[in-house]
């Protein structure tokens, strides 16, 4: 091959891989868009209007409780939640009169924008696209939680599942590569999040969550928990 044949060779696949570079880079910005226009929609659906089924489940050090809640339409956001059973059993007046009071604060909590958001967990300007199908995408990002301390930034990793034909996130899990330590004396060394969404109409609403979680405070107190919430029933 004579030189200006190499030449012209070089410069040719100096074009072509720059078109494939913007080609992935405008699919990336596209995506990124998409998800970020998902959790908007998710923000903007009130769940309020809706009436649901909570079941939960957590385990504590061995310490086992769960519970299913029904959410039913109410001018009273209190009074719209009802406690059916308690550790497999029918609720006292007393767990009753506990779970009201619990709903009570976490209602003022919200009101006082004191709850996590999506869109502060995923920080979806790092978002990377790692496999795509007719179906679904999935990427990856960076935990944007600052709460989670500076040092897990680099020790957490997430997965997010993008559904193509639905158009929403259909999914988000959260794990650790390293221990990492969200507050003082606390070491965290095993961390699982998944968060997974379900689209009714054009409403995006939560589906369930768990969360497993094992390591150590002040050195001496073991922690291991898991905890699963699921969401079911929904209805208008």
């Amino acid at each position: 091959m004579t030189l200006f044949k190499i030449f012209i060779s070089l410069i040719f696949y100096f074009f072509v891989n720059q078109a494939y570079c913007e080609t992935i880079k405008t699919e990336l910005i596209k995506h990124q868009n998409d998800v970020k226009a998902s959790f908007d929609k998710l923000s903007k659906t009130n769940r309020n209007f809706f009436s649901y089924t909570i079941t939960k489940y957590e385990n504590e050090e061995g310490d086992e409780t769960s519970s299913i809640e029904n959410h039913s339409p109410s001018s009273n956001d209190v009074q719209s939640w009802s406690l059916i059973e308690f550790n497999g059993q029918p609720p006292s007046e007393k767990q009753i009169k506990t779970y009201i009071e619990n709903k009570s604060k976490k209602v003022k909590k919200k009101k006082n924008n004191q709850t996590i958001s999506i869109s502060q967990l995923v920080d979806v300007n790092t978002l990377k696209i790692l496999t795509e199908d007719s179906n679904v995408i999935k990427s990856s990002f960076m935990v944007g939680y600052t709460k989670f301390g500076e040092d897990a930034k680099k020790k957490l990793e997430g997965i997010l599942t993008f559904d193509k034909k639905n158009h929403y996130v259909k999914s988000i899990e959260i794990t650790n590569k390293e221990n990492f330590s969200p507050m003082f004396s606390v070491d965290i060394s095993q961390l699982k999040l998944t968060l997974s969404f379900i689209k009714i109409k054009d409403a995006i609403l939560p589906r369930g969550n768990t969360m497993r979680l094992i390591g150590s405070m002040a050195m001496f107190v073991e922690i291991d928990e898991i905890s699963t919430v699921d969401y079911s029933n929904y209805t208008l």
